[in-house]
């Protein structure tokens, strides 16, 4: 076999540097990943909770009305209040 040539001595170290800057940024993230742990998706929720309720207080709006109902989960906001109004159901039609 013959010798590599400087050029590709230079390629490989280039190749390896790169590598290695990759390792060592992916054992960073894993580190803080490490530190700081699995937060979960009910921080966001509850973050999100935590500044609907200061905006709500900075524009003077009402405090949002929470309801266990899951019939009415269903139903979108903009018609809740008709369906809440409406006494007939659409079951007792059928």
């Amino acid at each position: 076999m013959t010798a590599p040539v400087n050029g590709q001595k230079k390629g490989f170290r280039s190749l390896l540097v790169y590598f290695l800057i990759m390792a060592i940024s992916l054992i960073i993230i894993f580190i803080m990943w490490a530190s700081f742990g699995y937060i979960g998706p009910q921080f966001s929720i509850d973050v999100l909770e935590k500044q609907q309720e200061t905006l709500r207080e900075h524009y003077g709006l009402a405090p949002l009305t929470k309801s266990d109902d899951p019939a009415l989960a269903q139903i979108p906001p903009s018609l809740r209040e008709i369906q809440l109004k409406n006494n007939s159901n659409i079951d007792d039609i059928s």
